[in-house]
This record gives structure tokens, C-alpha cells and sequence, in this order.
């Protein structure tokens, strides 16, 4: 019995993870995909999902940032294990994470930080021709 409810904690672990991101003050729930081996835009290290609308996307181990000061950026970067990538305009900056999972959790944790702005991973959509 002991094995049985140990399978089934690691499998609650493992796969009932609760993936989302903020955009704004507004949750999105995200469901995964099966992954698969291919390469998107050249990134290798990326997670699928389908998000409320049924639209499949991936995120990357990126994220984007707008800070409202700079004070204590350098904090946050080493509190969730990122790095600069690409500065961009207004105070936006592209960051890198380790994995798509630490981009979503780290986005999610800077997006209530008061030195934030916003924070969301680095979405990439599927196009569709009309």
C-alpha cells in the first residue's frame, strides 16, 4: 500500500504540475503537450502547451522583463538564476533561465515583485494562414 500511494505522489509530481503565467492581473492556465524533438527558431530547450483557447505554444527558457528601476536588478537575477540576453527598448529586457519550467516560475514570482512592471515567458505562437 505504501508503494502504491509513493507512485502516486511522484506521479502527482511529476505530471500534475500547474504550469500558468500572468498577463497583467489575469491568469493564464496553460496544459502541456506531449514534447516533442524538434527544434523551434533554433531553441532546442523549449516546453509545449496549449493555453485557454486551444492555441498550441511554446515557451523557451526565456523571459521577458520590464523593470521600473534598475536598483535591484542584479537581486533578481541571482535570486532566480538568470542572465541577460538582450537589452531592448524602454527598459525591457530579454532574460535567460536555466529550463522553460524555472522561466515560468521565475516569471511568475517577478511579476509580483514592486520593482516589476511585468514579466511573462517568452511565448512563441503557431501561425496560421487564413
Amino acid at each position: 500500500m505504501k508503494k502504491i500511494f509513493s507512485v502516486f505522489v511522484a506521479s502527482l509530481y511529476l505530471f500534475g504540475a500547474d504550469y500558468y503565467y500572468m498577463n497583467g492581473d489575469k491568469r493564464v492556465d496553460l496544459t502541456p503537450m506531449p514534447q516533442k524533438e524538434t527544434a523551434l527558431r533554433g531553441l532546442k530547450n523549449i516546453m509545449t502547451f496549449k493555453n485557454p483557447a486551444g492555441q498550441e505554444i511554446a515557451i523557451p527558457d526565456k523571459i521577458i522583463v520590464k523593470f521600473k528601476t534598475l536598483d535591484n536588478t542584479g537581486d533578481y537575477l541571482n535570486l532566480y538564476d538568470l542572465k541577460v540576453l538582450k537589452k531592448l527598448r524602454g527598459g525591457v529586457y530579454l532574460l535567460g533561465a536555466k529550463s522553460p519550467k524555472a522561466a515560468i516560475e521565475a516569471a511568475n514570482a517577478l511579476n509580483d515583485a514592486p520593482d516589476i512592471m511585468y514579466a511573462q515567458p517568452d511565448i512563441i505562437k503557431k501561425r496560421h494562414l487564413r
